[in-house]
């Protein structure tokens, strides 16, 4: 038969803490990671940013790398955090197209437990 699909991800995530020094109640966030997904896509690195202004308030900013599937493709998006209640809104800007020829928006509301 044929093997299963499989995905290696290995990533990391580092808070740039020498920003506290410049900006009050911001925080700023560099993550990166390197996807290996047997049978779907193949190899493909990413990188992003998540700017958080007083831990409430996200502004993000990715790069995901070109891929068997699809061409390298940017993202932006922002989000809301109340709570353990937790709003997302994101937009790409190329990568896999909907099935309409459009580029997805992704809209989340998160409950954290």
């Amino acid at each position: 038969g044929e093997p299963l699909p499989t995905q290696l991800e290995l990533g990391a995530l580092y808070r740039l803490t020498f920003i506290d020094r410049y900006l009050k109640d911001t925080e700023v966030r560099a993550a990166g990671s390197f996807i290996d997904s047997r049978g779907f896509g193949g190899k493909s690195l990413r990188a992003g940013a998540d700017v958080i202004y007083q831990s409430t308030v996200h502004f993000r900013a990715g790069y995901v790398g070109e891929d068997d599937r699809a061409d390298a493709s940017a993202s932006l998006g922002f989000g809301l955090e109340s709570g353990r209640f937790v709003f997302d809104f994101a937009r790409t800007f190329g990568g896999l197209p909907a099935d309409d020829g459009q580029r997805p928006t992704y809209l989340s509301l998160r409950y954290l437990f």
